[in-house]
């Protein structure tokens, strides 16, 4: 049971309350017995204040690398030309991004037409040369195969080297090239000289009496000479 104090009931000799105290007295007394009540808790013996967790402490977060100051960028190098007064039309220079592109060199025009190798002079003169030599002549007085001997005589050249025979150029180096048996084939090679122009040269130096052609061997000799020509051939390789 409560007392009159605590349920609110007025005493003896009190005036009566109104409603309105009433529902005040109410409203203070379950306030005032919650706290007592809490209050007679926490004096009990034996009982512990529950403390609070601790709240867990939030977990540090790495350190962010911070990035490293890059160099300053080197300063863009002036121009060697003078500079100009600046104009409303002049272009500033910029980054070179949005400069105008500067269109490709067009490439050497190749002509079309081979060039042909420059001839030397000595070439030239003796694409005409040879034929100039024999005066147009192409036959050759004298019959002259392609592996007829051709040689000089040692009285003949005491004479040519003694300065007391006056030849033509062209003889002469016939001369000189068959001091030793050569053939027609080989004069021409020596001199340079087509087939038909040696043919002629020789012939008319053989004329002259400045050669000596040795006699060949041809298709309008009897089988008699062939077989000749076969047994010296066959006896010089035996002898090799």
């Amino acid at each position: 049971m409560t007392t009159g104090s605590e349920s609110g009931s007025p005493s003896v000799g009190e005036p009566e309350p109104t409603f309105a105290d009433v529902m005040n007295s109410f409203s203070l007394d379950s306030g005032r017995g919650r706290w007592k009540r809490k209050k007679q808790r926490d004096q009990q013996p034996g009982t512990e204040t529950a403390e609070a967790p601790e709240a867990p402490q939030a977990e540090q977060a790495p350190p962010v690398p911070q990035p490293s100051p890059q160099p300053a960028p080197a300063p863009r190098p002036e121009p060697e030309h003078p500079a100009r007064s600046a104009s409303l039309f002049d272009s500033s220079p910029g980054s070179g991004f949005f400069d105008p592109v500067q269109p490709p060199q067009p490439a050497p025009r190749v002509p079309s037409r081979r060039e042909e190798p420059e001839l030397h002079p000595a070439e030239e003169t003796a694409v005409v040369r040879p034929y100039a030599l024999t005066g147009g002549r192409t036959k050759a007085r004298v019959a002259l195969e392609l592996e007829t001997l051709i040689s000089v005589q040692d009285a003949v050249l005491a004479r040519l080297d003694a300065g007391a025979l006056t030849v033509q150029f062209e003889h002469r180096s016939i001369m000189e090239e068959c001091r030793t048996p050569r053939s027609v084939a080989e004069v021409a090679a020596l001199l340079r000289v087509p087939i038909g122009v040696a043919r002629v040269l020789i012939s008319d130096a053989a004329d002259a009496g400045l050669v000596t052609v040795h006699r060949t061997v041809s298709t309008n000799d009897d089988a008699e000479a062939h077989l000749m020509l076969m047994e010296r051939v066959l006896s010089g390789l035996r002898r090799l």
